[in-house]
């Protein structure tokens, strides 16, 4: 479900879909559907199929994982001549892995130098099996990279926390480690947002409805309050506020008057 988790509307839809045509009586449990409802679905898709190959109709399979491996008496029944059915057996042997880095079965140096007179094929064929299996390497890291960064939990990320100082082993230490709830939740790795299935609680924090943060929005009062209305209050507050030093400049002015009398 973490690594090819299920879409389940498209799921659910493309077999009703099928139901209507093959299998009438098919029905989907309110159970099924309330476990998937209340899951939060993972946005990455799920991994694609591999289609089988046909058979190819080809006699040369030294750069295929897939094509079965003839053998000398196949080859002789398609009326290739012995020589050269033992050598073609020899170089489909040869192993895939080798020849997506470019290295080639002599063999098949043998076989060019037949027809050509030369080897010159031989060096351009391994060119570009290399530059395609370098393709296929550098997607496959690509998806790897994407795979550890964006999909697998924390807690699958052992190479983290390697550069620790003492001190922080020293803390680790103090910790009390609690051992984990062995779940087995198919649902694990997919957050709950609320219950539909109406199922028991368990000590693992997968079968937690997760709390959604409300965010206050305390109103303003100068938004009911109109710009004119604004600036007369302004102003009479203004008017009305008497600071310390005003209350001394008072008492100074009334000392003053005192004396005169």
């Amino acid at each position: 479900m973490l690594i090819d988790p299920i879409q389940w509307d498209d799921f659910k839809k493309a077999s009703l879909q099928w139901a209507e045509e093959n299998c009438s009586d098919l029905l989907i449990p309110d159970l099924t559907d309330n476990l998937f409802t209340e899951r939060i679905p993972l946005p990455h898709p799920a991994r694609a199929v591999g289609k089988p190959s046909s058979l190819p109709s080809g006699v040369y399979h030294f750069f295929d994982f897939t094509s079965p491996k003839l053998d000398t008496n196949h080859l002789l029944l398609h009326g290739i001549p012995i020589e050269d059915a033992k050598l073609i057996a020899k170089i489909n042997q040869h192993n895939p892995s080798l020849s997506m880095i470019g290295i080639l079965p002599n063999q098949l140096r043998q076989v060019l130098k037949r027809v050509n007179q030369n080897d010159s094929g031989f060096e351009e064929l391994s060119k570009e099996l290399f530059w395609k299996g370098y393709g296929i390497w550098k997607t496959r890291k690509r998806l790897m990279s994407n795979f550890w960064k964006n999909i697998a939990p924390e807690e699958w990320k052992l190479h983290k926390g390697k550069n620790k100082t003492k001190n922080d082993h020293k803390e680790n230490r103090k910790k009390v480690k609690k051992k984990e709830y062995p779940c087995q939740n198919p649902f694990h790795f997919l957050k709950r947002h609320c219950d539909l299935s109406q199922t028991l609680p368990t000590p693992c924090p997968c079968s937690r409805i997760l709390k959604r943060k409300t965010s206050h929005r305390y109103l303003d009062i100068r938004d009911f309050v109109s710009i004119e209305n604004h600036i007369s209050l302004s102003a009479i507050s203004s008017e009305r506020h008497t600071t310390r030093e005003d209350l001394v400049r008072g008492a100074h002015d009334r000392g003053k008057k005192a004396r005169h009398q």
